[in-house]
């Protein structure tokens, strides 16, 4: 991918590639071999593009249209080939035993540079003065640019097949068939530390800032290691050989591709994985657009896939002593309630984090709504009550009473009514402002779920006596019964009210019209079916089952549209309310987010325990999760919403003590995180205080600071106190130090210490 995310290119063994614009997905050239094309690379300008395929020659092409502009002939099969950072030499290595430079405007050789077997490996500096070659004559060379004199070998005792360096260039990795990544002093030609794995390494790179080196290696391993010890920091489990990896820009995660069918998504700091995105064969390569937002993925699958980099990173862990049963969130996104075994419902501000109270029952909770104004919690616990409580304070506001335990609750459209089903063998309707029982629904068998009609006038139970039923809300008159071979599990009416969907104890879940009661389809699982949903549009059913799939259904044939997989049962789904993706929870201790219209899955949500329910917030931002790991958490499915709800929050931009806080970088890599808002005014006297020490260290700092203030907002004053503005760094920083000294005159003149 072209550093300015616009452009991508794929080689593909059907003797092509192609040039794709990274926005629209569409073809912008496609270029034609005689033979597999092997590896493909752009110039960091992304105008020229390298290929090479199984024919001893590399090509160069324009990016832009498409049109050859080289042939660079060798006499031998061509292993690699590297851009200078300038992008007008090109260097390829070879198996006729040696590298060649090329001018890439031209075409023309620069210089041959000779070893005395085949080449493996060629990689430039980042300042492009030196060049590294890595051969199966077991030595790795260094090469001056510009004249093509050797200057330095490194020894080895096996062959050397890759060569990385680091971005301080200060350092080389090289990786050989003894199973090892070595690092080298760039200056001394001395090694620093061996890393080992334990089968043959594929691929390594280095992290942005250089402090982390990544390795791949065939016994199904991705591994971090700390350069500067050579401790092994992480391992990466993949379940197959791992063949590809990537840093992200920022060095928050890495990427690796796996013969496993995946590319997968981890936190470099912690190792955790915090993604799958998924193909249909081996993923060969996975790289990073330079702003972050895009991963891209190529597959035997025979398709390169462009994902959301912004996807599945974990916000907040909310914590209980036992089991989380159920989770939920108000319609505003603020508050999130949980549920659990250990007694409690709790209430936390969804983006802090923090809990603001604790709602207690007798027995486990096993159930939890919000009102659709967000203003009341209803809570069902096996103590045979279910409980209102105010959403702000916690208060209990009153009890409904059943000779149950309280399965399931439901507040009505307009929340007005509430809805509650109970192993009593009865639902229930209720006053939700007073209290007050309107009607009592009666079943052979306890009732499981219920759920009210968009409009609120009809209610639908399902119940252990194989029935579901549709009853009239305002009488509690029995409009209709649906009976199954097993018990009805779960119940969900379409959005328009016309049909119901039950899933049920005998591997099936159903449709039916809600006028009559007739079954419309059937969906046959392998296993119990343990909920049903419909999209938005009401076009699509999904269902969620013990056979370890969640399966997505045309609602008016009947026809299966996919099939949704899990290692383990799939306990609960949710559409998000625009219908564009489904959560799906399991006992194989994940979450999943899918697409809905592509069918893929986009996001893995890991938990350590079976994770019991899914729930997305309104806007679609947040995906709320509950497990048998004692915890609920909520994932924020972008990174950019949970950095615009702080910036709403905050109104302004880190502080300089914020910043060394929380980014753990120098001043001179600050950032805005929120753009629209200033640069914080704290930096400036950061600034102000590093030069009034006199220190020249500090007041180099300083000078840093103020410079990357300006970078940031440039027509800033750097000297607010005074009533020109001032805007030259060095200046303003001198000043200050100016000002310190005089300060200092003072204050030893006080103490008598000078006249």
């Amino acid at each position: 991918m072209s550093q300015d995310g616009k452009t991508l290119a794929t080689a593909s063994d059907d003797k092509t590639t192609h040039i794709w614009d990274a926005n629209t997905g569409k073809e912008v050239a496609t270029l034609n071999y005689h033979n597999k094309v092997i590896a493909v690379a752009l110039s960091k300008d992304g105008k020229t593009l390298a290929t090479k395929s199984e024919d001893k020659v590399a090509r160069l092409w324009d990016a832009t249209t498409g049109n050859p502009i080289a042939t660079l002939v060798h006499h031998s099969g061509v292993n690699a080939l590297a851009f200078s950072p300038n992008g007008k030499i090109i260097a390829t290595a070879s198996d006729d035993n040696t590298v060649r430079l090329w001018d890439t405007s031209t075409g023309n050789a620069i210089s041959t540079l000779v070893h005395y077997f085949p080449v493996n490996a060629v990689a430039f500096s980042l300042d492009g003065k030196t060049i590294v070659t890595a051969s199966d004559d077991k030595i790795t060379r260094f090469w001056d640019t510009d004249t093509g004199k050797e200057f330095a070998t490194i020894d080895y005792e096996a062959r050397v097949h890759t060569l990385v360096f680091s971005p301080n260039k200060k350092a080389i990795a090289t990786a050989s068939d003894d199973n090892t990544v070595r690092l080298w002093d760039t200056r001394t030609s001395k090694e620093i530390t061996t890393l080992k794995h334990q089968d043959k390494i594929i691929a390594l790179a280095f992290s942005p800032d250089g402090q982390t080196i990544a390795t791949t290696s065939n016994n199904n391993t991705a591994r971090l290691w700390d350069t500067c010890t050579g401790e092994e920091v992480a391992i990466l489990q993949h379940q197959y050989k791992v063949i590809g990896l990537a840093f992200s820009p920022d060095g928050q995660t890495i990427a690796t591709a796996s013969d496993n069918n995946t590319a997968r998504l981890w936190d470099t700091k912690t190792g955790k994985q915090v993604a799958s995105f998924n193909h249909q064969d081996t993923v060969n390569a996975v790289v990073f657009s330079a702003d972050d937002n895009t991963i891209v993925t190529a597959s035997n699958d025979k398709t390169v896939r462009l994902w959301d980099g912004n996807l599945a990173k974990e916000a907040t862990t909310f914590k209980h002593q036992s089991w989380v049963r159920a989770v939920a969130l108000s319609k505003d996104g603020q508050t999130i309630a949980t549920t659990s075994y250990d007694k409690t419902t709790r209430l936390w501000d969804a983006y802090t984090g923090k809990q603001f109270a604790t709602l207690k029952h007798q027995e486990k909770v096993n159930a939890v709504a919000f009102s659709p104004d967000a203003k009341t919690i209803a809570t069902a616990s096996d103590d045979k009550t279910a409980n209102l409580w105010d959403a702000t304070t916690g208060k209990a506001i009153v009890s409904l009473n059943h000779e149950g335990e309280v399965i399931a609750v439901a507040f009505s459209p307009n929340g007005k009514t509430i809805a509650t089903a109970s192993a009593d063998n009865t639902a229930r309707i209720w006053d939700a402002n007073t209290g007050q029982q309107l009607a009592t629904l009666n079943h052979q068998g306890e009732v499981i779920a219920v759920a009210f009609s968009r409009n609120g006038k009809t209610i639908a139970t399902a119940s252990a006596d194989n029935t579901a039923r549709i009853w009239d809300t305002n009488t509690g008159k029995q409009l209709a019964t649906m009976n199954h071979e097993g018990e009805v599990i779960a119940v969900a009416f379409s959005r328009n009210g016309k049909t119901i969907a039950t899933a049920n104890a005998d591997n099936t879940a159903r449709l039916w019209s809600t006028k009559t009661g007739q079954q419309l389809a059937t969906f046959k699982h392998q296993g119990e079916v343990r909920a049903v949903a419909f999209s938005r549009n009401g076009k699509i059913v999904a269902t969620a089952s013990a056979d370890k799939t969640a399966r997505l259904w045309d609602a008016n044939t009947g026809q299966q549209l996919a099939t949704l997989l899990h290692q383990g049962e799939v306990r609960a789904l949710v559409f998000s309310h625009n219908g564009r993706s489904i959560a799906t929870a399991s006992a194989d201790n994940t979450a999943r987010l899918w697409d809905t219209n592509t069918r893929q899955q986009v996001a893995t949500f890991k938990h350590q325990g079976e994770v019991r329910a899914v729930a997305f917030s309104e806007n679609g931002k947040i995906i709320a999760t509950a497990s048998n790991d004692n915890t609920a958490r909520i994932h924020w499915v972008r990174p950019k919403d949970l950095i615009a709800e702080a910036c709403g929050r905050l109104g302004r931009n880190l502080t300089a003590e914020e910043w060394q806080q929380y980014m753990n970088t120098g001043f001179d890599q600050y950032e805005k995180t929120c753009d629209e808002l200033p640069v914080h005014r704290s930096l400036i006297a950061k600034a102000k205080n590093l030069a009034k020490t006199g220190d020249k260290e500090s007041i180099k700092t300083a000078i840093s600071i103020l410079k990357r203030v300006q970078e940031l907002e440039p027509e800033i004053d750097l000297n607010p106190d005074t009533e020109t503005i001032e805007t030259d760094p060095e200046f303003v920083a001198n000043k200050f130090a100016s000002s310190g000294e005089v300060e200092e005159g003072k204050k030893l003149v006080k103490q008598g210490k000078i006249e």
